[in-house]
């Protein structure tokens, strides 16, 4: 929802409502105004498409976009509906039940009205002095659920009864007609929240009428308006009037399904009294309108419509913004949301941008390239940052899916949506396809299941139970669609269903499709019984990247007591020399250097206590305070830990962050910490609020370091969180400030402005010092095999002396040159891999292969090594190039030197 909207009420999520924003920010604000073009989209490259039912196809793209120096890339999602299509048509979702003052998910709202596909929709208003609505018009089967806001610049999404595609600006006309027939009065909207009107700066609800039908699902109307007083209201069943409230005395009920509320206020409510009586026929006028002359069609002609923001594309072109883009953090690089359609009318285009891992999202001005690109002539902005989701049905499947990566990784629960559907009848079978990965790893365990489409791409029904699984090669057992892969190569699975046969090819990979890999821990400090969270980042050579669990790999401790169990590393003896932890896949190893350490408790305020106090920023605006509690969320009652209590709904959405802070200490830079803390760890009972959790440390050169503790609060209970200090550049001594919890300016629609979190149990971790390795220096002399270690004369002994071979390139005996540098060889003689390890340098060699493995990268190597006698000879450029060992050659006395 941006900026634009508002969610807050105690302990529950809350965002400044659109209305309110109005209200909160000067008029110049909210001119028309266009985000900065400082970037540009080089291409919208098509990585894959899949059709979803008959005239529906979802396609996946990634935006190259050029920022400045950099280059950013965004998953782009489209769902391309053909209007020409006598199945596939498009239609507003609401909320649950139907109704436009409740929420749900997109993957809800899809279940529940039989889409099978939709994206989110409208803007809309959740401030918790108001009903959750949208804010632009809504019409579904041709009927009106809400009309248009009087805001300006606000665009809408329609279809009209002939199927064509309009994206304009839309209006509101209607009256009530007194029975009579002359007496009437403006009617002003269609179930409408209370908000402040464009341009005139007018409370919607004063002097008007508002009508409310059943879908509006709530006994309160108008709330936040500050106009009860001054209200009648009228309930309408079938054409006549059965009630007339007293002024001021709003009905308590929600409108009726044979009819509506009528809610009037000052001059509304007096033609109330002077015109309508107890039983007495009225005649109600609503329709939404093109707001210009030059267009004609109406709600008359208008089947589908729903609401948006800012028009993006108008004639193929980038358009000038309709409204101010800031209340959605328009120049920021968010998730976006937009609806378009191609020049001809035959395509409308359901558009999602993604804002998560490995997609940068976007600006407006982006989003605006990006479609023209798609192929867009007209197109609005929608709903997006946290709101932004598309769901559809994978073909052959019968279950939706959230198709798009959300920015804060939950499904927001949203007003309305688009839905795509289908009308096709049953088809004929004409396809079966496998499910599952592609590329798999050894010992890895991977679920596969048939399924299968008709002519209308719709999913035919398969028992899996029938599934008849078979396989060209023994790579694994394969047990109720359950792949268990032991050996590696590449297979073809087959399914045969009846009479019908699919394939699928599955590779099994192996050290050589790696092309790298990083162990992933959850910290580096080694100390007895501690627990280290592992998992391996592995990146294959076709670029494919996956986080597996630790227990797909080998795995081996060097100077320290440990053992991986499941995807935990648990310390029994932690040394005081450090060590290293090393995964292997098939004979592909990579190296995680481990630090021994001590940890000292700083404050867990029942035995060792500190002094605490709270602030707020923006200072005097936002509250927070601070209390040492016993027995605090499910702690024993003698457990004293804090709490921090937050209130940041006052003051202006989206302009600053603001922040709750639990200060330490009476010194203006917090408590002192003694010594070279390596990582800082602390139990928090988070609140779910999806602000951020950052620590305030200043080190010894007076520099402010915010360490991130939790990028979303995303969690209640109690948490353990632990931090890494080694890459903040400190300087020692330090002093921990403050513990806060943040709620930066963009987006601040999107996290709780009420709550509250526990702190208990600080520590920092140190590490022990480990002993340096071994500095020894080598020389070694072309065709001789005497050498000088540290000034000593040695001998290769039965190792060939160094030579250099046709390509020119120096090679030396590895066994000799590592161990005289204080490393170690291992010898594998059936896979002929000598690997070499010297402190927390590894790598892995093989003979006559050009390609090694070095501290898990696979590198290639312009000479191969080569077994001469019994021993391995390496080409000395390795040591130089990959170990950074320092090496000088002296051409005179044809000596190298190694160090």
């Amino acid at each position: 929802m941006f900026g634009e909207e508002i969610r807050a009420t105690k302990m529950t999520r809350r965002v400044c409502s659109f209305m309110a924003a109005v209200l909160l920010v000067p008029a110049f604000m909210w001119a028309p105004g266009r985000a900065s073009a400082s970037s540009t989209v080089t291409d919208v490259v098509l990585k894959g498409q899949e059709m979803v039912t008959s005239g529906v196809i979802l396609k996946n793209y990634v935006s190259v976009i050029t920022r400045g120096t950099t280059t950013a890339r965004t998953t782009v999602r489209v769902l391309d509906i053909n209007m020409d299509s006598p199945y596939a048509f498009l239609d507003v979702m609401s909320g649950e039940g139907g109704t436009i003052t409740t929420t749900d998910s997109v993957r809800d709202m899809v279940k529940a009205t039989g889409a099978v596909a939709g994206i989110n929709g409208d803007v809309y208003s959740t401030s918790s002095s108001t009903e959750k609505s949208p804010i632009g018009g809504v019409i579904s089967q041709g009927t009106i659920l809400t009309s248009p806001t009087f805001i300006s610049g606000m665009y809408s999404f329609a279809i009209t009864n002939d199927n064509k595609p309009i994206i304009d600006l839309l209006t509101f006309e209607g009256s009530i007609t007194a029975a009579d027939g002359v007496s009437a009065f403006k009617l002003s909207g269609v179930n409408t929240n209370y908000y402040i009107t464009e341009p005139n700066k007018a409370n919607s609800m004063v002097d008007t009428m508002q009508m409310y039908t059943s879908a509006w699902a709530s006994t309160s109307r108008g709330a936040g308006s500050s106009t009860t007083g001054g209200t009648i209201e009228v309930l309408v069943r079938n054409g006549v009037v059965e009630q007339i409230s007293p002024l001021g005395q709003p009905l308590l009920m929600t409108p009726p399904v044979d009819g509506y509320i009528l809610r009037a206020h000052g001059k509304a409510a007096a033609f109330v009294t002077n015109y309508l009586m107890v039983g007495d026929p009225i005649t109600a006028d609503a329709r939404i309108v093109a707001a210009g002359a030059d267009q004609t069609y109406s709600s008359a002609n208008i089947k589908t419509m729903i609401g948006g923001h800012t028009i993006l594309i108008s004639d193929g072109k980038v358009s000038a913004f309709s409204r101010d883009i800031s209340g959605v953090s328009g120049s920021s690089y968010r998730a976006r949301t937009a609806i378009g359609y191609s020049k001809d009318e035959k395509h409308v285009f359901l558009v999602t941008a993604d804002k998560a891992t490995g997609s940068d999202g976007m600006s407006l001005a982006e989003l605006q390239q990006v479609l023209i690109k798609l192929g867009a002539w007209k197109a609005i902005n929608m709903d997006g940052g946290g709101s932004t989701q598309l769901v559809s049905r994978p073909l052959g499947q019968t279950n939706i899916q959230l198709t798009n990566v959300t920015e804060n990784g939950n499904e927001r629960q949203v007003v309305n949506g688009i839905g795509v559907y289908t009308s096709a009848p049953k088809g004929e079978p004409l396809g079966l396809a496998i499910s599952g990965q592609d590329t798999v790893l050894l010992n890895e365990k991977v679920q596969y299941k048939i399924t299968g489409y008709d002519t209308y791409y719709n999913p035919l029904i398969i028992d899996q139970n029938e599934v008849n699984w078979s396989s060209s090669s023994p790579l694994g057992t394969f047990q109720g669609g359950e792949l268990m892969v032991t050996a590696k190569g590449t297979m073809t699975l087959v399914a045969t269903v009846g009479n019908a046969v699919q394939e699928k090819t599955i590779k099994v990979a192996g050290r050589d499709d790696i092309a790298s890999m990083t162990i992933i821990p959850t910290h580096t400090v080694l100390m007895n019984g501690t627990e280290i969270g592992l998992s391996v980042r592995v990146v294959l050579k076709n670029g494919k990247e996956r986080v597996l669990p630790a227990k797909s790999f080998a795995w081996r401790t060097l100077g320290f007591g440990g053992q991986v169990s499941g995807d935990v590393l648990k310390v029994t003896q932690a040394g005081t020399q450090g060590g290293v932890l090393i995964a292997d896949y098939d004979g592909f190893r990579t190296i995680q250097a481990l630090s021994s350490g001590a940890s000292k408790l700083i404050a867990d305020f029942s035995t060792v206590d500190v002094a605490v106090s709270s602030a707020a920023y923006p200072e005097g605006e936002l509250t927070a305070n601070a209390a040492i509690i016993n027995g605090l969320s499910g702690l024993a009652a003698d457990n004293q830990a804090t709490l921090l209590q937050y209130d940041m709904t006052l003051g202006t959405l989206g302009m600053v962050t603001k922040a709750a802070y639990l200060k330490f200490g009476l010194d203006p830079n917090g408590i002192a910490i003694e010594g070279q803390p390596q990582a800082l760890s602390l139990n928090i009972m988070g609140d779910n609020s999806l602000n951020m959790l950052r620590a305030e440390i200043v080190d010894a050169a007076g520099t402010v370091k915010r360490i991130a503790l939790a990028e979303r609060i995303d969690w209640t209970g109690w948490k353990t969180i632990k931090a890494d200090l080694t890459a903040q550049g400190l300087v020692y001594p330090i002093s921990l400030n403050r513990i806060y919890v943040a709620n930066p300016a963009e987006g601040q629609d999107e996290r709780l402005a009420m709550g509250a979190i526990g702190i208990d149990d600080i520590s920092f971790q140190y590490k022990i010092a480990a002993p340096a390795a071994p500095r020894n220096k080598v020389v070694l002399t072309l065709g001789k095999k005497e050498v000088l270690i540290n000034g000593v004369k040695a001998s290769l002994g039965t190792a060939p002396a160094p030579f250099t071979n046709k390509e020119g390139r120096t090679m030396v005996p590895v066994r000799f040159v590592t161990q005289a540098l204080g490393g170690t060889i291992e010898w594998n003689q059936a896979s002929q891999k000598v690997g070499v390890l010297r402190g927390t340098q590894l790598a892995d060699m093989w003979v006559n292969q050009k390609t090694m493995i070095v501290d898990g990268k696979a590198v290639v190597s312009d000479a191969a090594p080569v077994l001469m006698g019994g021993t391995t000879m390496i080409p000395l450029r390795i040591l130089s190039e990959y170990f950074q060992w320092k090496i000088s050659y002296n051409p005179i006395t044809k000596t190298v030197t190694l160090e």
